[in-house]
């Protein structure tokens, strides 16, 4: 899901390491040079988020929410693929 993010909005993204803990994790980050509200206003705009939902990558627990949300669009472009293969009758 964050490559799916990053794929998205290659110019706005990139994935980093986070270091804070025990072990290395990947988190997508915002790209140096960019503008976070901006980048955060684009990503509310295909998310189709609302006000009330966190956009903040520093954060990991609303990075992590993000991404989930990321990983929930990408089932759904599976899930309509498939269907459109099973209707096809391929």
């Amino acid at each position: 899901a964050r490559d799916h993010m990053v794929g998205q909005f290659p110019d706005l993204f990139e994935i980093g390491m986070d270091d804070s803990g025990d072990a290395p994790s990947p988190r997508v980050q915002v790209r140096d040079g960019v503008d976070p509200d901006e980048a955060s206003k684009t990503v509310r705009a295909r998310l189709q988020m609302g006000d009330g939902d966190t956009f903040d990558l520093s954060d990991e627990a609303s990075e992590l929410a993000v991404v989930n949300r990321f990983k929930m669009q990408l089932a759904k472009q599976r899930q309509q693929m498939l269907a459109s293969i099973v209707l096809m009758g391929i």
